[in-house]
């Protein structure tokens, strides 16, 4: 065993430590404006009508019987 090891009280095998440190997180650092824009109220509209549509549908679908569904 090395004196490091000895003096720290380091297990055996434990790799030294890197020369230099990383570079502390940017956490300020914000990402870059989106290129795509907001959805207007129209389209937000048009995107829920489809989605209860489709929720709707499912829920049918799984209403029925197994016996009563449709032939391919």
């Amino acid at each position: 065993m090395s004196r490091r090891a000895l003096a720290a009280g380091l297990p055996h095998g434990t790799p030294q430590r890197p020369a230099s440190s990383r570079p502390y997180p940017a956490v300020n650092d914000m990402p870059p404006p989106r290129a795509t824009t907001v959805l207007t109220d129209a389209e937000t509209r048009k995107l829920e009508s489809e989605l209860v549509a489709a929720r709707n549908r499912a829920a049918e679908a799984a209403a029925k019987p197994a016996g009563d569904a449709d032939q391919p």
